[in-house]
């Protein structure tokens, strides 16, 4: 949403810049600091001889490296974007992917930056439910062996749900045929019930927010005004400096007077049949929430509009004022310190909520994902499609299917492949047929009616 597009074909991904050995960066942490000054937080690592150095934000260490050492490639701990010195660009490539696991589980999966190996995972998880199960099976013999005629009521019902669960269990997680009405079936036969939503502007596009990246974006609209890139719009640093250029363009981004969109009633419908695990939301708009989807239940990666803070002392600045000066392309300036005021939305350059750490750890829980209406190209968001378990299916659902390296890593094409399956067109079409296949008409219709 805010992050630079990176450069895919860089041509330094060579053993004098970077070291692929995952077990070379065994021993660095994400609170390794500067081997200069020893900050903390805003560092690099350099990917051919694993020094942690600062970034240019702090005293430019890692920049001052990469000239000495001409080690070409780093790691931001910040946001685990690549950065080539020699293209001084940002890139990605299929190459850096381990490597970037290597660091989403150092940073993400626990507090000390330890896990244990999904596959493990997998057998003591599956160990365990062989011995329920055989448990289940014993419990089941001496109920056999102790039931009296008199306790023999309701096996018509308990018969009638045992096969409705078979009729569920006939319907796999497999996507065999990769259509949108195999999809309906898994969905209407309540096959998920753990389902994880990664949701991008494109989605809110029908309501009258303009998106990003596509042709006639908001990026392209800013393209002329001398920025060493679009994106700089919404980079910390850059507002630091020159605040006037956010407050004179952001005007379209205010959330005010929109209405949700199918698409986000359909992640609330999810909810009330308790199939929502959660909704991960890169949009800043609030129109999930405006949906009825619970904040349990909604994760605002990049922020939002429902607040404002002074960028200096943290002072918290009215909303409403703020929003006047965007309107008035003025700048909000703090009456304690005199810094400028932004919405609490996350910049580029700055980390992600708290509570994004925690909830990037329930992606292991998900029996499905389903991304929608994002190009999956800014990290740490996009990394979160490659956290669920290798066996949990991907449903994609875009205008058109995006080339980052999280896409290169999904088998639409593959006709063997039964777990990523893409749906390409508008997202609120899609949705509508969807809802239609899995007989939902009239609840959603009347979902929508009651917000």
């Amino acid at each position: 949403f805010f992050a630079v597009h990176p450069k895919y074909d860089c041509p330094h991904l060579t053993d004098e810049n970077f070291n692929p050995d995952i077990s070379f960066y065994s021993e660095i942490t994400i609170k390794s600091p500067c081997a200069d000054c020893s900050n903390v937080g805003e560092n690099w690592v350099c990917l051919k001889c694993g020094q942690v150095k600062c970034s240019r934000y702090v005293k430019e260490h890692m920049l001052m490296h990469a000239i000495e050492s001409s080690h070409g490639i780093s790691l931001s701990f910040s946001d685990l974007s690549f950065w080539c010195y020699k293209c001084d660009s940002y890139i990605s490539s299929p190459e850096l992917r381990e490597i970037l696991k290597a660091f989403q589980t150092k940073k993400f999966y626990t507090p000390s930056g330890a896990i244990q190996e999904n596959v493990k995972e997998e057998e003591e998880e599956e160990e365990e439910v062989k011995k329920e199960e055989a448990k289940e099976e014993d419990k089941k013999e001496e109920a056999k062996e102790e039931k009296q005629p008199e306790e023999t009521k309701n096996e018509v019902e308990q018969l009638e749900k045992g096969l409705e669960e078979l009729k569920i269990a006939e319907v796999t997680k497999d996507f065999n045929r990769k259509t949108l009405e195999e999809f309906a079936e898994k969905l209407r036969a309540g096959v998920f019930k753990k389902i994880a939503i990664m949701a991008g502007a494109g989605i809110s596009v029908n309501a009258g927010i303009p998106d990003f990246r596509s042709p006639g974006g908001f990026y392209s609209k800013v393209e002329k005004l001398g920025l060493p890139y679009p994106e700089a719009v919404f980079h910390i640093q850059y507002f630091r400096e020159q605040p006037e250029i956010f407050y004179s363009l952001s005007g379209d981004l205010i959330p005010e007077n929109l209405k949700p969109t199918p698409t986000h009633y359909f992640f609330k419908l999810l909810e009330d049949k308790n199939q929502l695990m959660m909704c991960y939301t890169q949009n800043i708009d609030g129109l999930e929430k405006d949906a009825g989807v619970s904040p349990l239940k909604l994760l605002q990666a990049h922020g939002h509009f429902d607040s404002a803070h002074c960028i200096g002392c943290k002072k918290e600045y009215d909303i409403n004022d703020l929003k006047n000066h965007i309107k008035e392309m003025t700048v909000a300036y703090c009456d304690k310190c005199g810094k400028p005021a932004k919405p609490d939305v996350v910049f580029f350059g700055e980390p992600l909520p708290a509570r994004f750490q925690s909830c990037a750890f329930m992606m292991q829980d998900a029996d499905l994902l389903i991304v929608i209406g994002t190009s999956l190209v800014v990290f740490p968001f996009a990394s979160l499609a490659e956290m669920v378990n290798k066996n949990v299916p991907r449903v994609v659902i875009n205008k058109n299917l995006g080339d980052s390296t999280v896409w290169q890593g999904l088998k639409f094409k593959d006709p063997k492949d039964k777990r990523d399956v893409a749906f390409v067109g508008d997202s609120d079409e899609i949705i509508r047929e969807l809802v239609n296949l899995c007989g939902w008409q009239e609840e959603f219709e009347a979902l929508m009616k009651k917000n």
